[in-house]
């Protein structure tokens, strides 16, 4: 996947040295993945983090493809496709045949279950979780994922991938949420809820910062994606019932397209490196 998470990854990969496949079946998303790679390259040098070079010799560890046929002599496979289920595992089932049985295969969800991917595989020894958090050149924390038939090299090799990308590692269990999301989301969908019923967002963010959080959590939800963030509540709601079910104004604005700051809108309105309220999302307010 060439995505916002699929060319974040291939960029932070290509970044420590690691030669990347970046493969997606959409031209279309493959060259919006290279343009994300790009952007971030050189936002990189602008700011003095790394050099010309350095980001010249990352950008060259890429190589873009949306060829459906085999990998050969890769070691890890990292799937980021979109956070629905049966997407991903026709795609695990896919890739199982492409690539060396020895490979691992990698899921980069945020919620949905390792067992039910490595369950589309001939070896399920070889599945794993590693969630990366959004966005990638910036989130030091990797959730590495590690399923009922993952095996304990799998895990090993994992975590060495993991710290080889200069990336803190927490293992964690096969179970809905995992860490991060199973605490995050309560926080973020109660208040999405807190705003539906006429709390201002700019109020809301605003006293979770002053509290200490480092981005209020309507912000977070416009920089995951509001898409993204029905996707894991749906997951989560399925677990654990309704107290993790999104409100009904996320679900709006996912209708209407306002899907946070990939798309220019969502709780706020975007437009380079400003923002404002959206007032278009007024009417679904109690």
């Amino acid at each position: 996947g060439a995505g916002v998470m699929g060319s974040g990854i291939a960029q932070w990969l290509s970044s420590h040295g690691i030669s990347v496949i970046l493969r997606d079946v959409s031209i279309d998303v493959l060259d919006r993945g290279l343009a994300n790679i790009e952007k971030t390259y050189g936002e990189a040098v602008k700011r003095g983090l790394m050099s010309e070079e350095k980001a010249k010799k990352g950008r060259s560890c890429i190589v873009a493809s949306a060829n459906p046929g085999p990998l050969r002599e890769v070691q890890i496979v990292i799937e980021a496709a979109s956070e629905k289920l049966e997407i991903k595992k026709a795609i695990f089932h896919d890739l199982d045949s492409k690539i060396d049985d020895t490979d691992i295969l990698a899921t980069n969800t945020s919620a949905l279950s390792i067992g039910a991917l490595a369950a589309q595989t001939k070896h399920p020894g070889r599945v794993i979780g590693l969630h990366f958090f959004n966005p990638v050149n910036r989130m030091e924390l990797i959730e590495v994922v590690v399923g009922r038939q993952t095996s304990d090299e799998t895990k090993e090799r994992a975590l060495a991938f993991a710290r080889q990308i200069g990336k803190v590692p927490v293992v964690v269990r096969d179970s809905p949420g995992f860490l991060v999301n199973r605490v995050l989301f309560p926080y973020l969908l109660d208040a999405a809820e807190l705003f539906e019923q006429g709390v201002d967002a700019k109020k809301i963010d605003t006293a979770l910062v002053e509290w200490g959080m480092p981005m209020g959590p309507l912000r977070l939800i416009d920089e995951i994606g509001v898409d993204i963030t029905v996707d894991i509540a749906a997951t989560l709601e399925k677990a654990l019932g309704a107290r993790t079910r999104p409100p009904a104004i996320l679900q709006k604005m996912q209708e209407a397209g306002m899907l946070g700051r990939k798309t220019g809108s969502g709780f706020y309105k975007y437009e380079g490196k400003e923002q404002a309220p959206n007032e278009a999302i007024e009417q679904w307010r109690d």
